[in-house]
């Protein structure tokens, strides 16, 4: 019996993959020049052709990145799990500040009123995040019976969350690196992820006014 051929590949926080084709739903340059476009899959502001996660952030925040697991046919529990990222010193960001989130999707059957002009279009949208249990790995089926996109369902969204300490003793700056495992039938991959600490912390309060 043959297996699925899965595809993995990393994006950052600031897009969102359709599930149903891989690609960005913001992949609209016919709506605005600026959007992204391109081949993202094999390189973007996360990913370079090398498989490898790079992401960067102060004590005291939170900073993310997606994980995209592409399967050809369906495939029944997929795993995937971030235990810890090492850095200077043997210095260690682990349990609960690694959290990762299931992405689930909703389907926007009509542009928004007022804004057909620059409406993505109806679509399955990745918006809510589900939660995987803290400390184990996330496991979930492509397609999702649960969140019932049906056959087309051929992309799996997972956000990672990593929570940089607050104390220097606990994050000294540097590079952290660390292993993000994804498990399926008839496989497995390691993904690298690297993380630099810079040298200073964000406050607990913030005294600038939001957009």
């Amino acid at each position: 019996m043959s297996q699925p051929a899965i595809t993995v590949w990393a994006t950052n926080d600031g897009v969102r993959v359709s599930p149903e084709t891989g690609r960005y739903l913001e992949d609209r340059t016919d709506i605005h020049s600026d959007y992204p476009t391109g081949d993202y899959r094999a390189r973007n502001a996360v990913w370079d052709t090398a498989g490898r996660v790079t992401i960067h952030g102060a004590r005291n925040e939170f900073v993310a990145f997606q994980l995209v697991i592409e399967a050809d046919e369906p495939t029944r529990a997929i795993r995937v799990q971030l235990e810890s990222l090492t850095g200077p010193g043997g210095a260690q960001i682990a349990g609960p500040n690694i959290a990762l989130f299931k992405a689930w999707a909703i389907s926007v059957a009509q542009p928004s009123a007022g804004y057909e002009d620059t409406s993505l279009d109806p679509a399955w949208y990745p918006d809510a995040l589900v939660p995987g249990p803290s400390g184990e790995a996330l496991i979930f089926d492509i397609p999702d019976a649960d969140n019932a996109i049906g056959a087309s369902h051929r992309n799996q969204t997972v956000w990672v969350d990593i929570y940089v300490p607050r104390e220097r003793s606990e994050a000294p700056p540097g590079t952290y690196r660390g292993a993000l495992r994804v498990e399926h039938p008839g496989g497995s991959r390691e993904v690298a992820v690297e993380l630099t600490v810079w040298g200073f912390a964000l406050p607990d309060e913030i005294h600038c006014r939001g957009d």
